[in-house]
This record gives C-alpha cells, sequence and structure tokens, in this order.
C-alpha cells in the first residue's frame, strides 16, 4: 500500500514539474498565436502583444504591454493596455458552464478628431469591424464578465492639441455578458 502511495505522489509531482517546465516553453509561440488570431479579426488595425505568461495549474493567461494601432497611422497608438488577465470563471465551472473572466488593468485610448470622424464616416459598420472576435480570441471560453480598471480616454481636438479632453480612471464591471 505504501509503495502504491508513493507510486502515486512521485507521478503527481513528475506531472506538475513538467506542467510547470512546458509553461514556460509555451509563452512566447502562444503569443504569437495570440497576436496573429486578434490581429486576423481586425479591419485596419493591428494589436503587439509585449509578453504572454500562461498559467497552466490555474488555466490563465496574462498579457502584457499591448499596443493597438491603426495600419495607415501607427503613431501614436490608439490605445495601450498595460496588463491583460483572462481565467476560467471557476464557480460557473462548478455550475458546469465553461466560461471565462477577464480583467483589463490600464487601458489607454488616444483618439484625436479626425480618427473619430474617419471611424464614423467609414462603410464598414462597427460589428463588422471585428473588435468582438478580437477580444473573444485572447481566451478560448466565452466571456461571462470583464473588469476593467484604472481607463482612460485622451481626446484630441486638431485644432487645439494643446488642449485635450481627458476621462481618466475609470472603472467599468460587466457580467453575465452572454447571458448565461
Amino acid at each position: 500500500m505504501v509503495k502504491r502511495v508513493t507510486k502515486l505522489l512521485v507521478g503527481v509531482a513528475v506531472l506538475l514539474v513538467l506542467l510547470l517546465a512546458s509553461a514556460l516553453f509555451i509563452d512566447e509561440p502562444l503569443r504569437a498565436y495570440v497576436e496573429q488570431k486578434m490581429n486576423r479579426s481586425l479591419k485596419g488595425y493591428r494589436v503587439h502583444i509585449g509578453a504572454l505568461d500562461f498559467h497552466p495549474i490555474g488555466a490563465s493567461l496574462d498579457l502584457y504591454d499591448i499596443r493597438l494601432v491603426r495600419t495607415d497611422e501607427p503613431d501614436p497608438p490608439v490605445a495601450t493596455v498595460a496588463h491583460w488577465s483572462a481565467s476560467v470563471h471557476w464557480r460557473a465551472l462548478l455550475s458546469g458552464r465553461l466560461v471565462n473572466d477577464q480583467e483589463i488593468e490600464r487601458p489607454r485610448f488616444h483618439i484625436t478628431r479626425t480618427l473619430a470622424r474617419q471611424e464614423t464616416g467609414s462603410d464598414t459598420a462597427v460589428k463588422d469591424r471585428g473588435w468582438q472576435d478580437a477580444v473573444e480570441s485572447v481566451y478560448p471560453f466565452k466571456i461571462n464578465q470583464i473588469r476593467i480598471t484604472d481607463g482612460e480616454i485622451l481626446y484630441l481636438e486638431d485644432a487645439k492639441p494643446d488642449q485635450p479632453l481627458r476621462a481618466r480612471r475609470m472603472h467599468l464591471y460587466a457580467s453575465n455578458i452572454r447571458i448565461v
């Protein structure tokens, strides 16, 4: 009996070591995959993800230093995000639902009047620009809740660039997004 328990414990320890070791080597290929999948969804924009950390034990991932740029005018970025985390919603899993929670920290949006005019005058409808698909491609399960912390929007009038309109320290929480 003792030998059987010892073998089981050794097997579990080896499995944990393999999981942790694989997590060290999967981060970069997974970062490139998520970035590519997001970019395939977007029309007129590109995303760059600075780093990705996958956590196999908690089934979560963290994205760092994300930049969203227009393909025709990449500077300045339209949006930057310091940290984006996605994980399984464990309480929903106990109810038989496989959904995820996402937290976006310190998103910064930089919008100019010219950009706003171009977006509103575009022939492509907002729903057809791929935003929802890009967000959903970060994590494979349907989104249950999103939390945005410390967001900021900076709006610049082209004629008055020294007088920006700025909204800071915005917090948003949305749940039951998919009506699950």
